[in-house]
């Protein structure tokens, strides 16, 4: 099913989308934001759905080694020659995001995951930094989402 065919068949009030971080750069994510916002400003002609995107989890190098928050650092960047699935890449896909989607300019709100950027102990479990199975820090989605409901942000 497209995106197009589950926005028509929902008809959801709120519609949260994000992009994970299996990207080469910041074109990659232009490239799917264009595409998406024509679909978006049709879509909205035909409904009266808002329109959320939520920011990156963030990964954190050697996570399993963290036992409680970073004070003071969010452990960005990581060194180049660490680097290998370009993490130091997702502040910039937030960055991006956080101008170029704003409500002002294509009516989107922000659900911003960035706090978790100085979660490194998030990752409960240790393993995969990017896939969270468990709970703890990582639930701040649905306070930070519960939130902007209860605030009439959404």
């Amino acid at each position: 099913m497209t995106l197009e065919d589950a926005l028509l068949q929902v008809q959801a009030n709120i519609t949260i989308l994000s992009c994970g971080p299996h990207l080469q750069d910041v074109g990659d994510l232009d490239a799917i934001l264009f595409g998406l916002l024509n679909l978006i400003k049709i879509y909205r002609k035909l409904t009266n759905t808002t329109f959320v995107w939520k920011t990156q989890n963030p990964a954190h190098f050697e996570c399993d080694k963290y036992t409680a928050p970073t004070v003071g650092t969010t452990g960005y960047p990581i060194p180049p020659n660490l680097d290998k699935y370009r993490w130091n890449a997702l502040p910039d896909y937030d960055n991006y995001i956080h101008s170029n989607l704003s409500e002002a300019r294509y009516g989107f709100k922000i659900l911003d995951m960035s706090p978790l950027y100085y979660r490194a102990d998030a990752h409960v479990g240790g393993g995969d930094c990017l896939h969270f199975c468990m709970p703890g820090p990582v639930d701040l989605f649905s306070i930070l989402l519960l939130q902007m409901l209860y605030n009439e942000e959404i």
